[in-house]
């Protein structure tokens, strides 16, 4: 009996330690799984990172060699720009040089069209005639108006006067009158120069003539005042008018030679040496024909630029550095000044002639109280406006400071 029971203890003992054994190990394969699937997420996790990671830089990579290609593409198309700047470079030389050669021929022009109208005048010889004591053009003579008034005033019908040779005198008067002795000061208006001579010659036969008083000499010499008075206009009028036309030659002659400079300077660039120093006085046309002809600067500068082609492609860079092609900012700033003072002096030259135009006018319409026939003066008028007006229409066609102005503009400023 007691063994059976122990037996049966025993049993009960086996089965209970073996259950909680059996209950443990599941325990333990469940925390075992537990943890198999944390670290099976943890890996999933890990594997999922992973492939977003290489993703990223997966992107980064097509993104980098995108760039790189980008980057590549910018870098010829920056090489190629350089190229066809250095080109465009070396052409805007050339123009450069080129069009400054057609701006010196037309400046060159212009000073030859103003240096011809300095030195002649239609227009100046017709007003010369003016001054002649002979001329009649304004209705009288100043040589039949002294004879007239020695007869009424000195000789007074007297036939012993001078003699009793009064057409001897008379025949002096009018030598003197056609043939005067004139001055630096009067030889602009001969007429002012024989009233001086007539006064001088009345004045002695005062003294030698005992029918000739002083009251006589004034009479006269008050008759000639409306003369002296019409005359000395004219002559001061000249007188202006021919300083201000020496003021313009000189400023013309010292922008002429600012002009020579200018060129030499550009010539010897081009052809190192030409001319030198001492022979700077060369006549322009002649430098420009011989050095500067803008129909041949272009083959001239071709030839330069291809002794720096090899194979078939010009080295520009090394192009763009030939000292013959320099061509400094001053020198276009050298341009424009020449052509400002040109267009000065243009405007200067037809100002000084509309002014002496405009006082002419006025001494000619006052010529009328001494003329015997004022519609000779209204035609000389309108003869001198017509003819002032054809001159400055010469000038300006000879001069064409417009070519010179659009010749200026295309030179290239940068």
């Amino acid at each position: 009996m007691k063994k059976s029971l122990l037996t049966l203890i025993c049993i009960l003992s086996f089965s209970l330690i073996s259950a909680q054994s059996i209950s443990d190990s599941v325990a333990t394969l469940y925390l075992n799984y537990l943890k198999i699937e944390k670290d099976k997420l943890a890996l999933e996790d890990s594997l999922k990172k992973v492939n977003e990671d290489f993703k990223a830089v997966s992107t980064q990579v097509n993104d980098f060699g995108s760039d790189l290609s980008s980057s590549l593409q910018q870098v010829n198309r920056l090489t190629e720009n350089d190229l066809l700047s250095k080109e465009s470079r070396l052409k805007t030389k050339k123009d450069k040089i080129v069009t400054t050669a057609r701006f010196i021929r037309a400046a060159t022009n212009s000073f030859d069209a103003i240096d011809a109208a300095l030195a002649q005048s239609d227009y100046l010889n017709d007003v010369g005639q003016l001054n002649s004591p002979t001329n009649e053009d304004l209705g009288f003579s100043l040589n039949k108006k002294i004879i007239a008034l020695i007869d009424e005033q000195i000789i007074k019908e007297n036939s012993k006067f001078n003699d009793k040779n009064p057409g001897k005198f008379r025949q002096i008067v009018t030598t003197i009158i056609e043939n005067p002795i004139t001055t630096a000061l009067t030889s602009s208006v001969p007429a002012l120069s024989s009233i001086s001579a007539v006064v001088d010659i009345v004045a002695a036969s005062v003294v030698r003539e005992k029918d000739v008083t002083v009251d006589d000499l004034k009479k006269f010499k008050n008759s000639l005042g409306k003369y002296i008075n019409h005359y000395e206009g004219l002559a001061r009028a000249s007188y202006d008018f021919n300083s201000n036309l020496d003021k313009l030659k000189v400023k013309t002659g010292a922008l002429r030679s600012v002009l020579n400079d200018f060129t030499i300077s550009r010539i010897n660039t081009l052809h190192p040496g030409a001319v030198p120093p001492d022979q700077a006085s060369y006549n322009l046309n002649d430098l420009t024909s011989t050095y500067y002809r803008p129909e041949e600067l272009n083959l001239q500068l071709d030839v330069i630029i291809n002794t720096y082609k090899t194979r078939g492609r010009i080295d520009y860079q090394s192009a763009l550095n030939e000292p013959r092609f320099s061509y400094p900012l001053y020198a276009v700033n050298q341009a424009q000044f020449i052509q400002q003072e040109l267009e000065s002096i243009t405007n200067e030259y037809i100002s000084n002639y509309r002014l002496y135009h405009d006082r002419l006018r006025q001494i000619l319409e006052n010529s009328k109280t001494i003329s015997d026939d004022i519609t000779k003066v209204d035609k000389k008028q309108d003869e001198l406006d017509q003819k002032l007006e054809r001159l400055i229409t010469t000038f300006r066609k000879n001069v064409k400071i417009k070519e010179v102005n659009r010749a200026l503009q295309r030179i290239p400023t940068y």
